[in-house]
């Protein structure tokens, strides 16, 4: 039991601690990233600094191709994005930053396009809209004002038709 658990200990540390390389120290070739001088596709981590030393973006690779968490940084260290890949394409949760740090877009991806939905923020943090999204196609949208009251909303088949006003006062400004 005891080397069991020291077997375990030693195999998490090994598949834990995955290569981090320098973006000038890759190149693509065909849609795949490799290692420069390298035949083999690269599994690792890429990383770039700004000239201050502050993390600009770290990505992950597997297979040449990004898969895992990609983060961007602004030059300040401020998280701009932080995206979802698998096998080179946008899956799973997307989160898009201001530079104040307060949340702008926050969305699911399968398969490289939107499924479910698709929040956005305003730089004070309130909710702005929802989208629900299947694709690259909109179901439904809700409008939110600044005290998060839901002022308008409708779907796909509306959008051009009529949008329908939850509060008729039109005097009020949206």
């Amino acid at each position: 039991m005891k080397y069991t658990g020291l077997l375990l200990i030693a195999l998490l540390i090994t598949v834990g601690c995955s290569k981090e390389i320098p973006s000038e120290l890759l190149v693509e070739r065909d849609g795949i990233t490799y290692e420069v001088n390298s035949q083999k596709p690269f599994r690792g981590i890429s990383v770039n600094y700004y000239n201050n030393t502050q993390l600009m973006y770290r990505k992950n690779f597997k297979d040449g191709v990004q898969n895992g968490l990609d983060e961007e940084y602004s030059e300040n260290g401020a998280l701009i994005h932080r995206y979802n890949f698998k096998d080179g394409v946008l899956d799973g949760p997307q989160e898009t930053y201001f530079e104040n740090g307060q949340l702008e877009v926050k969305a699911i991806y399968k398969d490289g396009l939107p499924d479910g939905p698709m929040e956005g923020y305003s730089e004070n943090g309130h909710l702005d809209y929802i989208y629900y999204m299947k694709g690259d196609k909109i179901v439904s949208r809700e409008f939110y004002d600044e005290n998060g009251e839901l002022i308008e909303y409708g779907s796909e088949d509306e959008y051009w038709e009529e949008i329908i006003e939850v509060n008729e006062d039109e005097d009020k400004d949206y």
